[in-house]
């Protein structure tokens, strides 16, 4: 997973030279495509089910990062744009009762597919500010929970966002702020591979994610 995030890395520093290059004609053009590379953090809601009644779980977000190939057709100040892209989530869970206090790492990787309509509020020259639209639809294809053995309903998570943001494009560097809206509320059936004070919970959760990146237009 790592090298396939660090593949836009090293194709962004490689093609930095061509900044030489006119950049009116690039951002002009019809028909662009591109690369970005970001971070992001999750904001899940968890309820859960189980043996045990007094149990709860809570998340301590981190920063996780993505990776991510576009294209993007231009209509007048209109744009939309198909995106295709990898992530890594990061999250702490804490799993707790009233008398134990467990915490254990998780990462989510996914592949996510999206379909964004932008507008250029702005526009000027090679510059421009956009507000940006679309659905997004996530397929979870490993979920590392470390302690866990996860059931099979654990692979193979989907879900389907609203994606919301705003850009900004200076010649051929973009920057995006975006907030995903979960639409589907996921479950996972968690085992303990030795038992404390749990042997097995069905938990639920939502997941809204933000993200922050920045790319490179061809």
């Amino acid at each position: 997973m790592k090298k396939y995030l660090l593949l836009p890395i090293l194709t962004l520093i490689t093609i930095t030279p061509l900044f030489s290059q006119t950049n009116k004609s690039i951002v002009d053009k019809t028909i662009n495509w591109g690369l970005r590379i970001g971070f992001n953090s999750s904001f899940p809601t968890y309820s859960v089910e189980g043996e045990a009644g007094d149990i709860s779980i809570d998340a301590i977000n981190k920063v996780g990062y993505m990776s991510e190939l576009f294209f993007r057709v231009n209509i007048n100040k209109f744009f939309l744009q198909p995106e295709l892209s990898l992530n890594l989530l990061k999250q702490e869970l804490n799993i707790a009762s009233e008398a134990h206090n467990e915490t254990y790492k998780m990462n989510v990787y996914s592949s996510d597919m999206s379909a964004i309509i932008g507008y250029n509020t702005v526009k000027y020259d090679v510059f421009a500010f956009n507000v940006l639209l679309g659905p997004k639809i996530k397929y979870a294809y490993n979920i590392d929970s470390g302690v866990y053995t996860n059931t099979e309903d654990n692979l193979g998570i989907y879900n389907v966002y609203i994606t919301s943001g705003v850009g900004v494009s200076v010649y051929r560097i973009t920057f995006d702020f975006r907030y995903n809206i979960a639409l589907l509320k996921n479950h996972m059936d968690i085992r303990r591979n030795q038992p404390t004070f749990f042997n097995s919970l069905r938990v639920y959760d939502r997941a809204d994610i933000l993200s922050f990146s920045f790319g490179f237009i061809f």
